[in-house]
């Protein structure tokens, strides 16, 4: 009868331990870990071509330092040791060792990683903790390419000169201000992109599911996807080569004229403000319409309308949904 009695009390046991889940956070896992050095630091730009950021929670900011010949990078943590009862914390709040970031300097590209490779700690001991990154570059830095790979830190990029500017984030709202670059890439799940910069860009392209799109630029070449998210263009050159791709997402731009714009979706509702509508619109979908907003056009075939001398040529694809033509 004893030996029936531990049986169930131990079996009774082993289900209370299976049933106390712990959940783990894993960190990613980058090669040549040991070769980081932990904590901020600074090194010389002249030894530095490109820029690689990989961060998860909290913000970054790269921006430009007047009088300054070295590239600084130091964080600060969010992390509050009264909310953390396991002790990933020390009381004056200073981040233990694991949690640090780290950075490497290899082959001309400064690298910089969240915290510690293939790091693994209990879920509820960094649940609070954000990071906010600074990133000082000098006025006259030049790299070849800036590269950011964020989940939910929120990313705010100023002044900076590079050849690519190449962003990747999940939930992250991203901010690209008065930025110098010949190509920039956007590309977000559910956070929203801002682009403001009077320098001209040969190439920009963005790529959001949810996230909206802010821009205020002059691009050779652009290209916007999304699914739901909005799109606004405004730029003070005409529209050379566009294309949009959208499923829900409203589109509005706005440019002294069109050359070649290029939209598909499926209930793409598209608005156009221009200062000189010169243009050709054809239009396919079940059920769609344009509105000239005063404007005045003609019907050349079905589905196609004259603007003015017709020069600039705009393609609607969508199964519903309106354009509308706007001149200010």
């Amino acid at each position: 009868m004893k030996k029936i009695i531990s049986v169930i009390v131990l079996s009774s046991l082993l289900l209370s331990l299976c049933a106390c889940r712990i959940d783990i956070m894993n960190y990613s896992v980058y090669a040549n870990a040991v070769k980081y050095t932990t904590g901020g630091g600074s090194v010389k730009a002249e030894e530095v071509k490109s820029i690689e950021v990989n961060w998860i929670s909290g913000s970054v900011r790269i921006e430009v330092k007047d009088d300054a010949d070295t590239i600084t990078f130091s964080e600060t943590s969010s992390l509050d040791t009264e909310k953390d009862a396991l002790g990933e914390a020390t009381e004056n709040k200073e981040l233990k060792e694991s949690l640090k970031m780290r950075y490497l300097v290899e082959g001309g590209k400064l690298i910089i990683q969240f915290c510690k490779s293939a790091l693994s700690v209990r879920a509820a001991a960094v649940k609070d903790l954000k990071k906010d990154l600074t990133v000082t570059v000098p006025s006259d830095a030049e790299f070849e390419k800036i590269k950011a790979d964020i989940v939910s830190s929120d990313l705010f990029v100023s002044k900076a000169v590079a050849t690519d500017i190449n962003v990747n984030s999940v939930s992250a709202d991203v901010k690209l201000v008065d930025i110098k670059t010949d190509a920039a890439v956007c590309k977000t799940v559910s956070g929203n992109v801002e682009i403001k910069t009077d320098n001209a860009l040969k190439t920009l392209r963005t790529d959001t599911v949810s996230g909206n799109l802010n821009a205020e630029c002059t691009a050779d070449e652009t290209e916007f996807r999304s699914v739901s998210g909005k799109t606004e263009f405004k730029t003070g050159s005409d529209l050379k080569k566009m294309k949009v791709d959208t499923t829900s997402g409203a589109v509005k731009l706005e440019a002294p004229a069109v050359d070649e714009l290029s939209v598909k979706g499926v209930s793409a509702n598209v608005s156009l403000i221009l200062e000189k509508a010169d243009l050709t619109l054809k239009m396919t979908g079940v059920s769609t319409s344009v509105e000239a907003n005063g404007v005045k056009y003609e019907k050349t075939e079905e589905k196609t309308y004259k603007f003015g001398d017709g020069a600039g040529s705009v393609t609607v694809n969508s199964v519903s949904g309106t354009v509308s033509i706007e001149v200010k």
